[in-house]
């Protein structure tokens, strides 16, 4: 039986002439893809808030910059049902987490 989880990421980004396009995957479905318009510079971050239902097992969530030229992305956490899910990156461009259900 599917439970249903409400995932928070929480994302800021630093560019001049556009914003980056960020893409989040779950389990490689693309669930968003948006530009992340809040700027660090301005203290201000990006709240994007998804809600699935998964099976039980281990689900990838994966985090991309799609445009890295001239703009940086930040992931500063990701929040399953009120709970901080680590992650990691090896390049700032490309997030990884996984869950278990």
């Amino acid at each position: 039986m599917p439970e249903t989880k409400e995932i928070k990421f929480y994302i800021d980004s630093d560019w001049d002439f556009k914003p980056p396009i960020i893409r989040i995957w779950i389990d490689d479905f693309l669930i968003s893809e948006r530009s992340v318009f809040p700027q660090k510079k301005l203290k201000e971050y990006l709240e994007e808030v998804v809600v699935i239902d998964f099976k039980k097992g281990q689900h990838k969530i994966i985090i991309e910059n799609v445009k890295t030229a001239l703009a940086n992305v930040t992931l500063h956490k990701i929040v399953i049902d009120g709970v901080v899910c680590p992650f990691t990156t090896l390049d700032g461009i490309r997030y990884e987490a996984m869950l278990e259900i």
